[in-house]
């Protein structure tokens, strides 16, 4: 079952920057042509901006989200400030600032001072009870994604301006849990703490009032039940990063199970759109949204399952080495461990488990 979450966000923000984990500089978009001009500083918050506030309203197709609300939620925005710049040639495209972020815990309290000449791009990420699961460092700040670990970091419910790097770990899975104190995403990946997250691409201060920002769950699950399993260890990998597994072992009478939810690997994140959209990496001039709904879309998690015997010998159970695992499924499979190493592959399963929605395991 798909959930949304609808955000009524009455803000003016600018660009957000992503980072990568092995990386402490932003990432700005640009074409590859080297006689570009040199990106554009972040402008200063001029007279002329209009101060908003931000009004939510949660809806959501099943279970309302609303009844578990508290204080303890958080929420981390990140604002993008969309820059148009042409070179000599002619070439135009949109240079992305980070221009405020902030972590919170009532959206109520966030205002936002937005200069008026530009448009302005939105991330935010929802993390319900977050205030208990999360990693607090002795400044008061909550971990990733509420988390800058080389700029500035605000206290709760404080918009922090101008900023070069903004905040980390919105565009991948990486929420930081309680007694992980290290920030770094290889660390964080896979966190079975739930989360919501989405985009707004385009935003006009001169012409709109209220930014309403859809959230989408981004867990994946998964649920494996293995009959004829002595020896040896079954590893449910993701991306290649430290840590970033998840293993079963035989339990003594001839059987292994796991059941796990967890964070997908990629999240929708607004400057990464707007790079495909500028780019526009699929070599069709799709609109705008369409790369926002690709976004939701892929938020995805690469896997594949191997097999490690007591030699050390691996092999890949599943037919294809590695298969994509969407947002808000969860994958159940129950199988013979000798009937996979002997007929090259396993057999999949209609997944019907939890509030999450059913899905075939991808053949």
């Amino acid at each position: 079952m798909r959930k949304l979450l609808l955000f009524a966000i009455c803000l003016i923000s600018n660009c957000l920057l992503l980072l990568n984990c092995s990386s402490n500089s932003s990432i700005v978009l640009e074409p590859t042509n080297p006689d570009l001009p040199a990106p554009i500083p972040t402008p200063e918050i001029d007279a002329d901006s209009v101060v908003v506030s931000i009004n939510s309203a949660i809806h959501i197709d099943t279970e309302p989200l609303s009844t578990r609300a508290s204080n303890n939620d958080l929420y981390a925005l990140q604002v993008i400030q969309k820059i148009p710049t042409t070179n000599e040639a002619g070439q135009s495209w949109t240079h992305c600032n980070s221009y405020a972020s902030g972590y919170f815990d009532d959206i109520r309290k966030i205002n936002i001072k937005l200069a008026k000449r530009y448009n302005y791009a939105f991330t935010l990420a929802y993390i319900p009870n977050g205030k208990n699961l999360m990693y607090k460092y002795p400044n008061g700040c909550y971990g990733v994604p509420c988390y800058n670990p080389w700029g500035k970091n605000g206290g709760i419910n404080e918009v922090v301006y101008g900023d070069e790097f903004g905040l980390f770990g919105l565009d991948i899975g990486t929420t930081q849990a309680k007694n992980i104190s290290e920030w770094q995403q290889q660390y964080n990946m896979w966190s079975p703490i739930e989360r919501y997250q989405g985009v707004v691409i385009d935003f006009d201060p001169n012409t709109e009032t209220t930014v309403n920002i859809k959230l989408y769950k981004m867990m994946i699950g998964f649920k494996l039940d293995i009959s004829d399993f002595n020896s040896g260890v079954i590893t449910i990998h993701g991306m290649d990063i430290v840590g970033h597994n998840y293993h079963i072992y035989p339990d003594g009478s001839g059987k292994g199970s796991i059941d796990f939810v967890v964070e997908t690997e990629l999240m929708p994140e607004a400057s990464r759109i707007i790079s495909y959209y500028e780019q526009k990496v699929y070599g069709e001039d799709y609109d705008l949204n369409y790369y926002v709904e690709r976004a939701i879309d892929e938020s995805t998690t690469q896997v594949h399952i191997t097999y490690t015997n007591d030699k050390g010998e691996e092999l890949n159970l599943y037919t294809n080495l590695y298969f994509q695992c969407n947002r808000n499924t969860k994958y159940k499979l129950s199988f013979s461990l000798d009937d996979a190493i002997r007929n090259g592959g396993i057999t999949p399963e209609i997944v019907e488990d939890g509030e999450m929605i059913e899905e075939n395991f991808p053949l």
